[in-house]
């Protein structure tokens, strides 16, 4: 906050409070909005009809009305649940005789032409289905659990009560539209009470089943129920300038994303140059062959998630059989099976076994800058031809991020459209196996320099999940000679580290940080004595009061979420405090359950 009237647009007296000549009265006002003052004065009480022992002191902003276009329009969305076998007859007729009436498709040679067509499909499918098929309006107010039933019992009720006010809204059992209304809305109330009971059981057991087997849905169960408020963004900060204006707000983001996506211009090497430097056998001239007009087409045809789904499943398949060493032992991450739970495991027992034999582990926990964000495209590109994905295959892929723009929507307004040089597709399905094959040859090499940690016979001095990296060894310096590794491999494939996020822990007694020294992209980690690993607090000590106190906040947490941070009904909140109450209690007994305590 800053003091308006100790600023320099501030004139007039330079004090508030004349017996004493000192300042005591303040407008005060953030620091962001100091740019909209346009004058600020403290005038004096002769010049003024107050009586009062203190100067007055007003201020005077400009501040323009910024209008987000938050407004979504309703528009009805075809209802494919309610269509009938006429109706969905229609739509296939109507598709075919619109489709035939194309021009011939083997004229069509240029882009040009291909975004024309897909145009036309596009419009040709949804004014089909505007024509036949039922379309309904998302209505926000009416309630999950409102069944047909209970609609068809609500529009029955409120008929009888037309008729009972037509009637002239008699009272008593001997008028039939009197008799008749009642009936109607104590079956309907019946039916809603019904629905409702229902409703919130199927609820409390999705619950109980998420809180046993899959935390993440508990808690997206648990959010669901809450009221989100409105997300807009008043206001944005970047490089000194300050954005109020929806559009100047979206395009500070553009901007940033920008910059993110932009490959970055320290690195002047071509990929041919570092295809040269790690001895590619095979020359890439596939990569430069045109995708095929019928491939175009083909792709335009389907839905490119499914699209993405069909590669996902045969690339999978593929690589299970012909790439035996992949992924890395190592990485825990974005497979079956295998998650957060294993790599906790395997960081924890390869602490105890190590420190057992009386050994020092030394520990480094890296966060590359945004990974999903910065991977470079000829060098995944490369990579799966490593793999043996060559042909067609590699050709869709490398079209598919070809030429990639992308826009911001912020507070109802898009902003200008920014190249995407790099970067996965966020929530593409492909984007987590394609990272997987990015990383696996960093996670190969660590493993084939042996200067990780043994957990017995098995290296483990590179535990991973995703991008969320853990290097273990039992010397200062081998873990020196593993984070240069990193250093290393991520300049040959163009990202960063997080330094300043990254840091480093000694387990197995006492240890002055001042000792220790490790450095990773020209900056020196910090050394701690505490790290949360996934969610679990590690203490050098490998004490477990952390992981009890992390434990017991989280279950305290989600009790005054539920009852306090949402509106439920009675039976609601006591179902659901009872299954947080035993997730509570299984949290506190895993903990317990942990290691003695050193301490």
């Amino acid at each position: 906050m800053t003091a308006l009237n100790k600023t320099k647009v501030c004139a007039g007296h330079d004090h508030t409070f004349p017996v004493t000549q000192q300042t005591i009265d303040y407008i005060l006002i953030q620091d962001t909005f100091v740019d909209c003052v346009s004058s600020c004065t403290v005038f004096s009480t002769e010049d003024t009809e107050i009586a009062s022992d203190h100067h007055p002191i007003t201020a005077q902003f400009r501040q323009e009305v910024a209008r987000y276009n938050t407004f979504k329009q309703k528009q009805p969305n075809p209802t494919w649940t309610k269509a009938t076998i006429n109706s969905l007859i229609a739509y296939q007729l109507l598709v075919d005789s619109e489709i035939n009436s194309l021009p011939d498709l083997s004229r069509i040679d240029d882009s040009t032409h291909i975004e024309m067509l897909c145009e036309q499909l596009t419009f040709i499918l949804n004014n089909a289905a505007k024509q036949c098929i039922p379309h309904s309006e998302y209505n926000p107010v009416l309630k999950p659990y409102w069944t047909k039933d209970v609609r068809t019992s609500h529009k029955i009720a409120r008929t009888k009560r037309k008729i009972w006010i037509e009637a002239g809204r008699p009272r008593g059992n001997q008028y039939d539209a009197y008799r008749e209304y009642k009936a109607a809305k104590r079956h309907f109330r019946e039916l809603h009470e019904k629905a409702y009971t229902d409703y919130e059981t199927n609820m409390n057991e999705e619950l109980n089943v998420a809180a046993d087997c899959d935390i993440r849905l508990f808690w997206q169960l648990i959010r669901r129920r809450k009221k989100q408020p409105p997300n807009i963004c008043n206001e944005i900060k970047m490089n000194n300038a300050i954005a109020r204006d929806p559009e100047s707000i979206a395009n500070q983001f553009a901007n940033f994303f920008e910059k993110l996506y932009h490959s970055p211009d320290s690195d002047t090497r071509t990929p041919t140059e570092i295809f040269t430097e790690v001895s590619m056998d095979e020359s890439c001239e596939e990569l430069n062959r045109e995708i095929s007009f019928d491939e175009i087409v083909e792709a335009i045809q389907k839905m490119y998630k499914l699209y993405e789904s069909i590669i996902h499943k045969w690339l999978t398949s593929w690589l299970a059989e012909n790439c035996s060493t992949f992924p890395n032992e190592q990485q825990q991450g974005f497979q079956r099976f295998i998650g957060c739970q294993t790599a906790s495991f395997l960081l924890q027992e390869t602490l105890y076994a190590n420190i057992e034999q009386h050994s020092k582990m030394y520990a480094a926990f890296l966060d590359i800058k945004n990974a999903f964000d910065t991977v470079w495209h000829s060098g995944l590109l490369y990579k799966l031809k490593q793999k043996g994905i060559k042909g067609k295959l590699l050709t869709i892929i490398r079209n598919t991020y070809s030429g990639l723009k992308s826009t911001i929507l912020c507070n109802g307004t898009t902003s200008r459209w920014v190249d995407m040089e790099r970067g996965l597709r966020q929530g593409g399905v492909l984007s987590t196996l394609y990272y997987l094959i990015f990383i696996d040859d960093l996670l190969n090499e660590l493993s084939d320099s042996n200067y990780g940690a043994p957990l017995n016979a098995i290296r483990c001095g590179n535990l991973t999940l995703a991008d969320d990296i853990t290097l273990l060894a039992l010397s200062p310096r081998a873990l020196q000679n593993l984070l240069d590794i990193c250093q290393n491999y991520s300049f040959q494939w163009k990202f960063k580290f997080n330094a300043t996020k990254s840091c480093t822990v000694v387990f197995g007694g006492r240890s002055d940080s001042n000792m220790f020294h490790w450095i990773l992209d020209g900056i020196e980690l910090e050394v701690k004595e505490t790290h949360e690993h996934l969610g679990i607090p590690i203490s050098n000590n490998l004490s477990c009061s952390k992981k009890i106190e992390k434990s017991y906040n989280t279950s305290d947490e989600g009790f005054v979420q539920i009852i306090f941070g949402q509106e439920q009904e009675s039976n609601e909140d006591s179902k659901t405090f009872q299954i947080m109450a035993t997730r509570f209690l299984r949290a506190a007994s895993h903990a317990f359950l942990a290691p003695n305590d050193q301490n």
